[in-house]
């Protein structure tokens, strides 16, 4: 890519900041699978999902119970 995709970050970079909104779920699961993803050192993602879907997502700076504890109240 000629320029190393400047011109494209350029005109996207106003929607870098925006994060979906995670679905509310209204039904109960059996299952539910929690797992976490560090994106870098200073980022976070822990994922909420059953085997079909995804359910809920939080964004944190690292692990622990409070960020948990929101992810499961959505």
């Amino acid at each position: 890519m000629s320029g190393g995709g400047r011109t494209f970050r350029r005109k996207t970079s106003r929607f870098w900041d925006i994060w979906v909104m995670s679905p509310k779920i209204e039904e109960s699961k059996d299952v539910l699978y929690l797992d976490g993803i560090y994106l870098s050192r200073k980022s976070c993602i822990l994922i909420c999902c059953d085997k079909d879907y995804v359910l809920g997502w939080y964004l944190c700076r690292y692990e622990h119970s409070g960020a948990w504890e929101a992810l499961m109240s959505v």
